[in-house]
Order: structure tokens, then sequence, then C-alpha cells
């Protein structure tokens, strides 16, 4: 299989074929799942790691716990569904 097919594959399926992230974690903290990830072609150190929660949305950072504090704040303001 080429390259370029597993690239085809990979944007049909809604993925970013050239994204690399590490030290991807799933965690649950104050009753929201968190997946937490480096970026590592982040243009800016100050957004390198990021966090998400299902619902809210990504927030990023300078380091992971400041991207889930972010989040976290995020998922608080929104509306209760």
């Amino acid at each position: 299989m080429s390259m370029s097919h597993l690239k085809e594959i990979a944007e049909e399926s809604g993925f970013e074929f050239e994204q690399y992230h590490s030290n991807e974690k799933t965690f649950r903290r104050e009753g929201f799942k968190i997946e937490t990830w480096y970026d590592e072609n982040a243009s800016s150190a100050l957004s390198a790691w990021g966090a998400f929660v299902y619902g809210v949305g990504s927030c990023y950072g300078p380091d992971v716990d400041i991207a889930i504090d972010r989040i976290i704040s995020r998922a608080k303001a929104q509306p209760k569904q």
C-alpha cells in the first residue's frame, strides 16, 4: 500500500495524515472524561499541549496542566443539557 493511498484513506476518515501527537492520555477529572496530547507539529510552544472533552471541544496551552484547566473551565461554563 502506497503512502498516497494511506493519506487518502486517512483524509476520507477525517484524520490529518501528517499530524503527530505523542504522550496521549485519557482520564477522568472533576466528572469529565479528558483526553490530552502533545502536538509535535504545533506552530508555537504556547499551544503544544491539547486537552479535549467530548461535547465541549479542545483547549491548548504551554503545558498539560494549563490545557486541562482551560478545558475544565470551558466545560463547567457550558449550559447543562
